[in-house]
């Protein structure tokens, strides 16, 4: 069985690039999120909790697929935290969703407030979140 962290440190080094290159480019190529998602459902049979990471990806498609479907998340960023949310399993994809959703809502409120268009790129809010829910399970464990 693979400790807790594995998948979390390989979430935030891919997290890393991925935000670097969507930061750059505008878009999050699928040879990043596919392989990743791949690795997800990997992780998920030899660390013998294949069930965390199915739900982790099922939970990720539903809510972004909805968020797609409403023009508000694009197809990359779909992929991404459909792959990200696989890798880590349920409970740290779900609170990677909630957190990274939390600060967009912020973003996106505050640009509204001042009366602007704003583009928020969507992977270094789930690199955000992916880091904010390993903090958590540290602060825990303490």
């Amino acid at each position: 069985m693979l400790p807790w962290w594995t998948s979390s440190s390989v979430a935030v080094a891919l997290g890393v690039i991925v935000a670097i290159v969507e930061l750059r480019t505008d878009e999050i190529p699928n040879f990043l999120s596919l392989p990743t998602l791949g690795a997800g459902l990997v992780m998920g049979v030899v660390d013998k909790h294949p069930g965390d990471h199915v739900a982790g990806l099922l939970v990720a498609a539903l809510v972004t697929g909805v968020l797609y479907r409403h023009d508000w998340l694009g197809g990359g960023g779909v992929k991404w935290t459909c792959a990200v949310a696989a890798l880590i399993g349920f409970r740290l994809g779900a609170l990677m969703m909630m957190v990274s959703a939390g600060l967009a809502l912020v973003l996106l409120g505050a640009a509204k407030l001042r009366k602007r268009e704003l583009y928020v790129p969507s992977s270094p809010l789930v690199l955000v979140g992916v880091v904010a829910g390993v903090v958590n399970v540290l602060l825990r464990r303490s």
